[in-house]
């Protein structure tokens, strides 16, 4: 037979944590917890960030690299940079007629247009519904060469993340574009 008073003597002398102790190391382990989640949160909104960022710079890169490359490549460079139209370009290729500029249902994206017919302009290229731009210009350069066709064209643009939340604002990019036939 068992002796049960030798039994229960020999648990009460086994350790435990009391509740004291369970509650001070939850507490000290939800303060670590949240420390740790506050570097991550913080560490997630630079990378959205920077990623939004990044997204704008090729965007803009790929806009002003297709302007280059068409103005440069153009038969004939005419209305690029006028005074009463600064943010619009109009090139001649291959005896086709295309325009460079915001676009005519949103003043914040940036269009390439095929104008052989005026009255109905075929939309080739859209910039990205990401990108907002605020600026986005040309100016008549210096000239480069003993011609006046030689004309430098100057473009500048200047872009934001539409998310807000992100806060990307005012990412800028400018070039000079050497054409060598540039009329008025």
């Amino acid at each position: 037979m068992r002796n049960w008073n030798s039994y229960n003597y020999k648990n009460k002398r086994k350790k435990a944590y009391s509740l004291v102790e369970i509650l001070v190391s939850l507490g000290i382990m939800s303060i670590v917890i949240t420390m740790l989640f506050n570097v991550l949160i913080v560490g997630l909104q630079s990378t959205v960030k920077v990623i939004a960022r990044s997204s704008i710079r090729e965007e803009m890169s790929n806009i002003s690299g297709q302007i280059t490359r068409d103005i440069r490549n153009s038969d004939k460079v005419t209305a690029c940079g006028e005074l009463t139209v600064s943010n619009s370009c109009e090139f001649f290729y291959n005896n086709v007629r295309y325009s460079w500029s915001l676009c005519s249902d949103s003043a914040t994206q940036v269009c390439k247009y095929d104008l052989t017919d005026t009255s109905q302009p075929l939309e080739i290229y859209r910039s990205t519904p990401n990108m907002s731009v605020s600026t986005f210009e040309f100016a008549q350069g210096f000239g480069s060469g003993e011609t006046e066709e030689s004309k430098n064209v100057l473009f500048t643009i200047v872009g934001s993340h539409n998310n807000d939340f992100v806060d990307v604002n005012n990412v800028f990019r400018q070039l000079s574009i050497s054409t060598r036939n540039y009329f008025y």
